[in-house]
């Protein structure tokens, strides 16, 4: 378990820039996940950090060591790649075992650390069978087993879940992060998932164009997005422009379209006159028939309503343009 550090990391391919002056720290054992949409640059980072790829400009620390130009073979990281690299031709005992036969660790603790992470993962069973006769979700096991055997400080994961379907790819990221607790891991994941990464993450850093846009727990980046480019890609949200009026202990008075709303203070204040979006997520709307007298109430009319089952999606149009609304429980919705 150690910790990670990014500082001022840049790197390019040819005329493209893929990491602009990232920094980063990431503290022992910490789940951190790395989430933005494709080519923002975070499957860069990774590889930056397992050695894939060295920097322009910049320093990778793991610890106090400094690695930035280290092979990945001197790192001492895990990694589990999107398709699992597993050796098609050996069998499930035979591939976790291969990192620790390179590194030379005699037979009889080798095989004690192989049946060790068989039974942590639930593979029990299946030591000997070859790659082709498994699951999506038994391989995705034994690629991460193959990366734990040899008990790396720190394990990088590249979207090791994407390919699984979604019941399996909930069970499994529940599974990883105990695990990763279980041995002391520190865990850098890279995912254009959001849910798995709110459900997952102890913190998160979201990425756009090769830089670091937030970084905080799930409920910070979801509650507190520092732009409209993380609030509209961290959960779904409705954003209506507007004009600061005044602050009032800790809310501020926003002119929009829809009427005056109070909405909490940004830590970043914005002067008096200002324009700025107020950012208001679909579960947060309530939809009330007759109006009463309390803050944020404006008139809209749904247009349209659709059932999930546990929740109901409704679309309302107002003075601001379409806002979605979402029930946790489905109630009957008049209009």
């Amino acid at each position: 378990m150690i910790s990670v550090r990014i500082q001022n990391v840049s790197k390019r391919f040819d005329s493209t820039t893929a990491l602009s002056d990232v920094s980063l720290e990431i503290s022992p054992g910490e789940t951190f996940f790395l989430l933005g949409p494709s080519g923002c640059g975070k499957t860069t980072l990774l590889r930056v950090l397992a050695g894939f790829v060295f920097p322009d400009q910049g320093k990778v620390y793991f610890g106090e060591r400094e690695v930035t130009r280290i092979p990945p073979y001197r790192r001492k990281v895990g990694m589990v790649f999107q398709n699992y690299a597993l050796w098609p031709h050996l069998s499930v005992q035979k591939n976790i075992a291969f990192g620790l036969e390179e590194l030379g660790i005699p037979h009889s603790q080798s095989a004690e650390r192989v049946a060790e992470l068989l039974q942590a993962l639930h593979l029990e069973g299946l030591a000997t069978r070859h790659i082709s006769e498994l699951s999506g979700g038994q391989q995705q096991r034994v690629a991460l087993a193959r990366a734990l055997a040899v008990k790396p400080p720190c394990l990088l994961l590249d979207e090791p879940l994407s390919s699984l379907d979604a019941a399996l790819r909930v069970q499994m990221r529940n599974e990883l992060r105990l695990l990763c607790q279980q041995q002391r891991i520190t865990a850098i994941h890279v995912t254009h998932d959001q849910k798995e990464a709110l459900a997952t993450a102890d913190r998160l850093a979201v990425m756009k164009n090769g830089q670091i846009r937030q970084i905080g727990t799930s409920e910070q980046i979801y509650r507190q997005p520092v732009d409209s480019f993380v609030a509209n890609f961290i959960g779904e949200t409705n954003l209506i422009p507007g004009r600061i009026i005044e602050y009032s202990n800790d809310k501020t008075l926003v002119e929009t379209a829809v009427g005056l709303l109070h909405s909490t203070t940004s830590p970043n204040r914005f002067p008096i006159g200002a324009s700025c979006i107020v950012c208001i997520r679909p579960e947060a709307v309530q939809i009330r028939a007759k109006k009463i007298e309390i803050e944020n109430l404006f008139s809209a009319q749904i247009t349209t309503s659709t059932f999930f089952g546990e929740t109901l999606e409704s679309r309302a149009e107002t003075h601001a343009g379409c806002l979605k609304i979402l029930h946790w429980h489905a109630e009957e919705v008049n209009g």
